[in-house]
Order: structure tokens, then C-alpha cells, then sequence
């Protein structure tokens, strides 16, 4: 059936209903536009409050530090699990002996067939074998003693430097892979891994000699001399996990963060090893501990000495700080610069260049594209607080503490 034609008069065309008609189909649509436009504003602030959370340093140097306390502790119970406890399992079955004799009056017979239940126990083994002499058990026990002493020693430094090893890796790539700079991520988590697998390691003796200087180990219970003395060797620990990005870096800035966040992080690591009672869940809280305190430790610090740094305000990287440590510090499309910017044709591999000065901080053009500072393309120009700049697709903000 062919359409039909809709026929309109000219009285109903001036009519008052038509008019009404037409204002509230208006009205109607304002109203679809408006909230539709709220709807769109919801989402894309939903959008830039997880955008904001996700680059605070803060926030994924301490998930990072989660993430590798967690793998860290998995490992490394592997290793414990090798750890001797036989001279401490004696000594308690001496003392819980030593105290069931006090109160029964054990005969002498009682008392092996005591000690006969212990046997697996190789101290007690050597007590019971009526074939030695007094002298040769004490020889054998002394023998025993060091060599349990030496296996534990290597399983502890294998443990430290496997823990280390894990949570610096995890947090030498963080501030990349949040960069989605993987090529970086994959350089600083290799350096992070080995000088974590080696400072740790190296200091993992002298690291326990303080912790027994202390007075660690040593009474009944959880002593506040103990609770010091682990957290103190624990903050060497942490000092060590951190250390690789200023290594990497040869910024002694950089490095001096490491070492002062670490420090910290690994003293309030020590800290809730002892609020736990079992050894395996103290280890569990430690590691986890050290891994987010490290983290959070790290990003305060860093935000407490940094000097000149950039804010990113617009473009995929929007609210990802950069700290300039590097001279000069690179921005551009390559992995290879220290600001990447990807997935932006109109950056150059290397676009411009940040510099550090004795009067303070200056950009430069180092690419084909234009780099504008407050709206005006510059080829070179010193920067201060509060200055835009602008390249390709991305907006940053600059802000300083000092001139160097």
C-alpha cells in the first residue's frame, strides 16, 4: 500500500494545542541532552578518579610491594622449610624435662625412658647411645652444633636474598609498567632482581650479628629487646630491596630515597613480624609488611625530597607524576626516553628534552614536532612552577622545590 501523505491545515498549524505540542517535545529533548551529558560527566570523572588512583605512586608501589611480598613469601617457604630447628627442639625438651623432674621427682630410668620418646631428635640420639663415651658425646654434640649452625646460616642468606630479590623486582618495574613502558620495566626489574639477590645476601650475616647484638633471640617470649633488634635488622633489609632504581639511575638523589624508604619500610616490617605468635604467620606478615611498607616508604620520601617533577594533565598518562632525576630527561614516542609517550603519531622518538641547570630546569625541542609552554612554541626555554607544557596529545604541568 503506497504511503499516504499527512495533511495539514493552516488553522492547525497556529493552533494553541499545536505550539504546546512542540515546546514540550523541546523541553523533553533538553531534558534527554542534559541527562544524558551527566551521565557522560559521571563516567568520564569515574574514569579520572581511577585514572588518578591507579598513577598515585603511593597506591601501586605499595600494591607492587604486596604483589612481591606475597610471591616473596611463597618462595621463601620453601627454603625455611630446610631450617634446622633441632638445637632449639633439645633445648626445650631439656627444659620440659628439667621441670617434670622437679615436680614427680623422675627416676633415672624415668627419665631416659623420657627422653626415648625424643630419640628422631639427633642431640638426644647422641645422648642415648650408651656405646659413647661422656667425651665422644660432647665432641659429637659440639660437631653437631656447628654444622647445624653453618646449614642454617646458608639456608637464612638464601632466604634474605631470595625475598630481596623478588620485592625489588617487583618494585624496580612498577613505576614503568604503570608507564606502560615495558621495554624499561624489563631493564629495571632484571637490575632490581640481582642487586636485590646480592645486597641482600651480602647482608644477611651482618644484618643477624645486629639483630643478636641487640639482644634478639635471647629470653623467654617476645622481649621489647627482641621487637627492636628484629626491626632494626629488617631495615637493613629494606634499605638493600631499594636501592637498584638509584643504582640504575647513578642518582644519588634517587639512591638516598631508596635507602631512606627502605629503611623504613623494612623497620615497621620487623615490627609486625612479632605481633604473631606462629613462626610461619610472622613470616607471612613480615614479608608482606616490608613488600607495602618498602613501597609506601619509598613514594613519601620521594615526594618529600623530590626537586623538580611533572604532572601529567591530559593524554593517556593523565595524573602519572614524573620526577626529573635524570639530566637531561628525555620526552618522547621511544620506549628508550624516560617520559614515553605512546600511542601518539605526532611525537617524535625523541621530542624534547628536560634539563637540570644551576639556575633551575629548562625544556628543550630536540624532534621534529612543536613543544608549547603556556600556549607559545618554544625551541628552548626555562621553566617555572606552574608552567603547561604541551606536546603532541599530552599536557603536563611543571612544578619545582629548588633551583639546582
Amino acid at each position: 500500500m503506497p504511503d499516504e501523505k499527512i495533511k495539514i491545515s493552516f488553522e492547525e498549524v497556529y493552533s494553541e494545542k499545536v505550539d504546546v505540542n512542540l515546546k514540550k517535545n523541546s523541553a523533553l529533548s533538553r531534558a534527554e541532552e542534559h541527562q544524558k551529558n551527566i551521565y557522560v560527566s559521571h563516567q568520564q570523572d569515574t574514569e579520572r578518579k581511577k585514572s588518578m588512583l591507579w598513577y598515585n605512586s603511593t597506591f601501586y608501589l605499595a600494591l607492587f610491594g604486596l604483589i612481591g611480598g606475597l610471591i616473596a613469601w611463597g618462595s621463601t617457604e620453601i627454603v625455611w622449610s630446610n631450617y634446622d630447628h633441632s638445637i632449639q627442639e633439645y633445648s626445650n625438651i631439656i627444659k620440659q624435662g628439667e621441670s617434670l623432674h622437679q615436680l614427680n621427682r623422675m627416676s633415672e630410668s624415668d627419665a631416659q625412658k623420657y627422653l626415648a620418646k625424643f630419640s628422631y631428635n639427633p642431640f638426644i640420639a647422641i645422648h642415648l647411645d650408651i656405646s659413647l663415651t661422656q667425651s665422644d658425646k660432647t665432641s659429637r654434640s659440639k660437631l653437631l652444633i656447628e654444622n647445624i649452625k653453618t646449614r642454617n646460616w646458608i639456608v637464612y642468606v638464601i632466604y634474605d636474598a631470595l625475598a630481596g630479590l623478588v620485592i625489588a623486582m617487583f618494585l624496580s618495574a612498577a613505576d614503568y609498567v604503570v608507564s606502560k613502558n615495558y621495554n624499561s620495566a624489563i631493564i629495571n626489574a632484571s637490575v632490581g632482581a640481582f642487586v636485590g639477590l646480592v645486597a641482600c645476601g651480602a647482608t644477611a650475616w651482618f644484618s643477624n650479628y645486629i639483630y643478636n647484638a641487640l639482644g634478639g633471640g635471647k629470653g623467654e617470649g617476645i622481649t621489647q629487646a627482641q621487637i627492636i633488634a628484629r626491626a632494626i635488622s629488617w631495615a637493613m633489609f629494606g634499605s638493600c630491596i631499594a636501592i637498584s632504581p638509584g643504582i640504575l639511575l647513578f642518582n644519588k638523589r634517587k639512591l638516598l630515597i631508596g635507602v631512606v624508604g627502605g629503611f623504613a619500610g623494612g623497620f615497621l616490617g620487623g615490627l609486625v613480624f612479632d605481633l604473631f605468635a606462629n613462626g610461619s604467620l610472622s613470616r607471612f606478615a613480615g614479608i608482606i609488611a616490608i613488600g607495602v611498607f618498602t613501597g609506601v616508604g619509598i613514594s613519601l620520601v620521594e615526594n618529600a625530597l623530590k626537586s623538580g617533577w611533572l604532572m601529567v594533565i591530559d593524554g593517556l598518562l593523565r595524573g602519572k607524576q614524573f620526577v626529573i632525576y635524570k639530566n637531561p630527561t628525555t620526552i618522547g614516542s621511544s620506549p628508550n626516553c624516560e617520559i614515553y609517550l605512546f600511542k601518539d603519531q605526532t611525537v617524535a622518538p625523541r621530542h624534547a628534552a628536560i634539563h637540570i641547570t644551576p639556575r633551575g630546569f629548562s625544556i628543550e625541542s630536540i624532534g621534529n614536532g612543536p613543544v608549547y609552554v603556556n600556549g607559545a612554541n618554544v625551541h628552548k626555554h626555562n621553566l617555572r612552577a606552574g608552567d603547561t607544557i604541551n606536546i603532541g596529545a599530552s599536557s603536563f604541568n611543571f612544578n619545582s622545590k629548588s633551583a639546582h
